[in-house]
């Protein structure tokens, strides 16, 4: 790029002096006003809070402005750069940079596998997600990387086949005869995208304020208590690797200077922080890292050849700033207390690197599900990624700035490895990383208050709505149940219901999280929950009366219940005794075994050899049975009368190393005894949960089954479920705090 060029894309004329048509009014640099934009931009969200999602269309306008350049830039750049090259040149290309990527690898690896240290000893549980019954599907490697239609790809933005797309013509440009005519005007497009990227970039503060004035107005700051160890280390050791380890590496190997690295592209790094996307500043970082080399000796022609290359390939393959996400594995598994032990490192690493190939979003799941860690967990990442995220995205702009230097140097022959300085920089850094995260682990540990609370939370939960006025509630210890109605086959459930004006529900009680007393005394659950809108909408009064989980149908039969409350799960046996309703729950089954046992339970295979497990299951569940001794024939089973007989084994009862029930009242009870996970072995075998109603009542089975297909299509049985089976109430903070409403009182 010729001066005048330079100084065009820079804003400026031939003497360096700012041009009248692009005016900068407040005197200071990019990064400068984009910080003031963040900072402006917490400010306004925290003072205004949800209202200020009205400037949300500000940010949008700016990342679709911003994103518009991008796969163009990538396409075109990389075209001309592989284009201008000799096979020579791209054969050491590949040579020194394919070296320099694992070295970094390595590094990266490492720092993740020593971030547990941070993590200070806390006991911990999950609440129960439907992800813990998904199977997740395999990336599909060769859709993500072979470009089997261009033009689908570059329509579809997968970047990956891009790049190889863009590799494979440069390539063939390379051989041509005439090539540079072909690079020639590829170069001239190429600045002509760059001029649009630098013109778009100088709207940052505007777009960034947005941004971070919707993400500070809308999310509650409650959301990161949980995680507040995940974003301690996290953070610490992204910036202790983005301005310190990366850029040293940098000045030990090369005559670049420790700041160069940092100083140059601060606008473009500044920008990619406070968006928390790499790839709209790809373009900016490239011409950056030109400026360094340039200042350093490096011809400009022969920088480009090899930045333009480098930028894309290291934004598709897993950088620093990707696999750093991997630490979220291992922090999850310490947050569920299922800890990935240190045996299991090198096949979580490999795996953590291989899969990181594809998106994130996809390969996290597959490691959680790797190392037997509830895939709920993902969710948490999701939420918090929002915020950690931003200084992933810093450290991989850093690292992509930092290889682009290293293999032009090493390409160029002025790389110099000086092994003394170098190990003496490498063992200062790891004795630094080392120090923050125990600092972290001790800070937490003595001076941060953690007190388990789940299972208060799960025993402080009420209804959802206002229960039904016109309820009774009979215990089993105090109040003796209401004597039964004599039965007529003739005349339907329905029909005595209305005529005695009483909906008569019986319920089990401990049973979580379908129906058990609070720690105030209600009886509450989602299947009690179900029976007030039941009674609601009869307009009956409800009794709620408590029977032996194993004589239900026995009160049916006998007039003493209309319907059995508490779903069951339907099996052939039971299904010859009473009607069942639709399902209204598909649920799967799991095994909730000791959080040291984890790993013995993962593997069928693996029990099938154990001859001496045993496995408890509640009496009656004959379909459990069943499965057991058709995956575990050698396992002994022991049944229960009740959960708590598996969860407090004493010398009377009969031992047991698992139990066998549904995953969401495994992961329930869980809450209540963090010590305990669930394991839902694959592949899921899944079962259906239903009422039970008086066999042969056909009119009262029409009645029960139109009413719930009536409350699925409402959405009420999707607000239960979210409300007592994943507990989203209990997750979930209320309106954003904010000054205007809270402080000033300005606003209701």
């Amino acid at each position: 790029m010729s001066a005048s060029d330079q100084a065009v894309a820079a804003g400026t004329d031939d003497t360096g002096k700012a041009k009248r048509g692009w005016p900068n009014p407040l005197k200071l640099g990019l990064s400068a006003q984009v910080i003031i934009g963040l900072v402006l931009g917490i400010a306004s969200g925290l003072f205004f809070g949800e209202r200020i999602v009205v400037v949300e269309p500000l940010g949008s306008i700016f990342i679709g402005l911003l994103q518009m350049t991008v796969i163009p830039y990538i396409v075109v750049s990389l075209i001309a750069a592989v284009g201008r090259l000799e096979m020579a040149q791209i054969r050491l290309l590949a040579i020194k940079g394919g070296g320099l990527i694992l070295a970094f690898w390595l590094l990266i690896l490492i720092a993740v596998a020593l971030i547990p240290i941070g993590y200070p000893d806390w006991e911990s549980a999950s609440f129960y997600s439907t992800s813990l019954l998904v199977e997740p599907e395999p990336t599909d490697f060769l859709a993500l990387y072979i470009p089997a239609n261009p033009f689908q790809s570059l329509s579809d933005g997968v970047i990956p086949a891009i790049v190889l797309f863009a590799i494979a013509v440069g390539l063939a440009t390379s051989l041509l005869e005439n090539k540079l005519v072909v690079v020639h005007f590829l170069d001239q497009l190429t600045h002509a995208l760059m001029l649009i990227a630098q013109f778009v970039a100088r709207l940052a503060p505007i777009g960034v304020f947005s941004l971070t004035a919707t993400a500070a107005g809308t999310m509650g700051i409650e959301e990161f208590g949980r995680v507040q160890v995940y974003i301690a280390t996290y953070v610490a050791v992204a910036l202790l690797l983005s301005f310190w380890v990366v850029p040293g590496l940098v000045s030990a190997l090369t005559s670049v200077g420790f700041k160069e690295t940092i100083v140059t592209t601060k606008d473009a790094l500044v920008t990619a922080f406070a968006t928390g996307s790499l790839l709209i500043v790809l373009p900016l970082l490239a011409e950056s890292t030109k400026d360094i080399l340039a200042r350093y000796g490096v011809d400009r022609e022969q920088s480009s050849g090899v930045v333009d290359v480098v930028t894309p390939i290291n934004f598709n393959i897993p950088n620093l700033g990707k696999l750093i996400a991997l630490s979220f594995v291992l922090f999850a598994g310490w947050f569920s207390g299922s800890e990935v032990p240190l045996s299991e490192y090198p096949n979580f690493l490999v795996s953590g690197l291989f899969s990181f190939f594809g998106e994130v979003v996809i390969a996290l799941p597959f490691l959680l599900d790797l190392m037997r860690i509830p895939a709920d967990m993902f969710n948490l990442f999701i939420t918090v990624d929002v915020f950690t995220g931003r200084f992933g995205t810093l450290l991989a702009g850093v690292h992509t700035v930092a290889l682009s230097i290293l293999v032009t140097a090493a390409v160029a022959g002025v790389l110099k490895v000086r092994w003394a300085r170098l190990g003496l920089f490498l063992g200062g850094s790891a004795v630094l990383l080392i120090g923050s995260l125990i600092a972290i682990n001790l800070f937490f540990t003595y001076f941060v208050e953690n007190r388990y609370t789940k299972d208060e939370a799960l025993a402080a939960m009420t209804f959802r709505e206002e229960p039904w006025g016109r309820t009774t509630v009979f215990s089993e210890f105090t109040d003796p149940a209401p004597e039964p109605d004599p039965i007529d086959p003739e005349v339907s459930a329905l029909d005595r219901i209305k005529e005695r004006d009483v909906l008569r529900a019986c319920y089990v009680g401990d049973l979580l999280p379908q129906s058990y007393f609070n720690q105030s005394g209600e009886l509450v659950g989602y299947d009690i929950e179900l029976m007030h809108r039941l009674a609601a909408d009869l307009d009956v009064e409800l009794h709620l009366i408590p029977i032996e989980r194993i004589r239900f149908a026995e009160h049916l039969e006998t007039g003493h219940c209309d319907l059995i409350a508490t779903g069951l799960t339907i099996t052939a046996e039971r299904a010859r005794q009473v009607a069942f309703s639709t399902p209204y729950i598909s649920d799967g089954l799991s095994v909730v075994v000791q959080d040291a046992d984890r790993k013995r339970f993962g593997s069928v295979e693996q029990l099938r050899e154990d001859p001496e497990l045993r496995i408890a299951v509640l009496e009656g569940l004959s379909l459990y049975e069943d499965l057991i001794k058709a995956g575990v024939p050698n396992a002994e089973i022991v049944r229960i009368e009740t959960l708590n007989d598996y969860f407090f084994q004493s010398a009377d009862t009969e031992p047991a190393d698992a139990l066998v029930t549904l995953a969401m009242i495994g992961a329930a009870n869980t809450l209540l005894y963090p010590s305990y996970s669930v394991v839902v072995p694959k592949p899921v075998v899944k079962v259906p949960v239903a009422f039970a109603l008086p066999r042969e009542d056909v009119v009262m089975l029409a009645y029960v089954n139109n009413w719930l297909l009536l409350e699925e299509q409402s959405g009420w049985l999707k607000t239960l479920y979210d409300h007592w089976v994943l507990g989203e109430s209990l997750q979930a903070g209320g309106e954003r705090w904010s000054v205007i409403k809270d402080v000033l009182g300005w606003v209701d």
